[in-house]
């Protein structure tokens, strides 16, 4: 999600998926190293949730998380089986019930 021709993808998708009987979720902030700035995580926000996703929130989550300086991997792109795990616990949360999208 890093130019204009990105989220409005994202709005198609959102816009089209409920027409074929799906819910859509996507997190807050995935923290991805080359693009973690306030200004495109709002962006990402406001055009997820105007297109119908279910917006997770989980930026303060990783912001706080005890490993987050070990969550991007040596290449610079990827991320490790810390950061995966954490993600991977949260989405379950939700699934299950045990958290709302919001943080509270």
């Amino acid at each position: 999600m890093r130019r204009d021709d990105d989220y409005a993808a994202a709005c198609a998708d959102g816009q089209r998926s409920p027409r074929a009987g799906s819910q859509c979720y996507v997190f807050d902030n995935i923290h991805d190293p080359e693009a973690n700035r306030p200004d495109l995580r709002r962006d990402f926000v406001s055009a997820a949730g105007s297109a119908g996703f279910t917006v997770i929130e989980v930026d303060q989550v990783l912001s706080n998380a005890p490993e987050r300086d070990r969550f991007v991997s040596l290449d610079a792109i990827h991320m490790t089986e810390p950061y995966h795990r954490l993600m991977a616990k949260e989405w379950l949360k939700f699934l299950v019930g045990a958290r709302s999208a919001a943080v509270k």
